[in-house]
């Protein structure tokens, strides 16, 4: 597991919460240590990939076409 908020386990404090991000194939694991500890837990964010995915599909559809943009965004010297 990954912290996400706070950025480090220096950070954590009784009674406040944190956010992790954890491997799809760790998740049953990482939920039985919690249940067993007695930490109540919930997922924020079921499938990051996908949301990243669809981000960047959302993005590359703003992206401006046509001649101008071309000179607005860097292009290495191959193009």
């Amino acid at each position: 597991a990954v912290f996400w908020q706070p950025s480090s386990i220096d950070d954590i404090r009784l009674n406040k919460e944190i956010h992790l991000y954890v491997n799809a194939s760790n998740i049953e694991e990482v939920k039985n240590q919690l249940a067993t500890a007695t930490i109540i837990q919930r997922v924020l964010i079921e499938d990051v990939q996908q949301l990243i995915k669809k981000q960047k599909h959302t993005n590359e559809a703003l992206r401006p076409r046509g001649l101008f943009s071309y000179y607005e965004r860097y292009h290495p010297l191959e193009e």
